[in-house]
């Protein structure tokens, strides 16, 4: 089951992880900027931990669960601007996007990073990665399985926002 990011990792929500920029991540639970490589136009494949579990509960129970396959899902697909404009919306506060530089530049990063750090430190270079897989491969609402799971009830980022009011 392919489900792209959790929003609460992207996001930095306390006990799920830290995609911030420390961890070469876009968004800064800080000071709530986005980093963005490129044009900031690449849609994000996010999903929120309780969608993830219902899609997967829907996967596991459903009538010929036991012939197997693969699904391509999500909450949502928002490019990083369409993240900040909501977050504004949400919030009434301004999202800083601090432009990190081209896409070519991205490329040249990650792999510098990749190739001067140990296999154990993969948090040096893991968050550029992350953001080429977004710019090189955003998923369109039309390569989406979601007819197949018509029970789930797909949180949306003003939900998600409005869920965890300390993002």
């Amino acid at each position: 089951m392919f489900t792209g990011g959790f929003a609460e990792v992207y996001f930095s929500v306390e006990g799920h992880g830290d995609f911030g920029p420390k961890n070469k991540g876009e968004w800064d639970p800080v000071t709530k900027e986005l980093h963005v490589w490129g044009d900031g136009n690449q849609v994000l494949q996010w999903t929120t931990e309780k969608n993830a579990a219902e899609f997967s509960i829907e996967a596991l129970t459903k009538d010929g669960a036991e012939q197997g396959g693969g699904y391509v899902l999500c909450s949502g697909l928002t490019s990083l601007r369409a993240i900040a404009e909501t977050y504004e919306e949400v919030r009434g506060r301004k999202v800083g996007i601090i432009k990190k530089g081209s896409v070519e530049a991205l490329e040249k990063v990650a792999a510098k990073a990749r190739n001067d750090a140990s296999r154990s430190k993969w948090w040096e270079y893991i968050g550029y990665f992350y953001s080429l897989q977004i710019i090189h491969n955003g998923k369109k609402i039309e390569q989406m399985d979601f007819n197949k799971f018509p029970n789930v009830e797909r949180t949306t980022l003003k939900g998600f926002l409005e869920e965890n009011p300390d993002v």
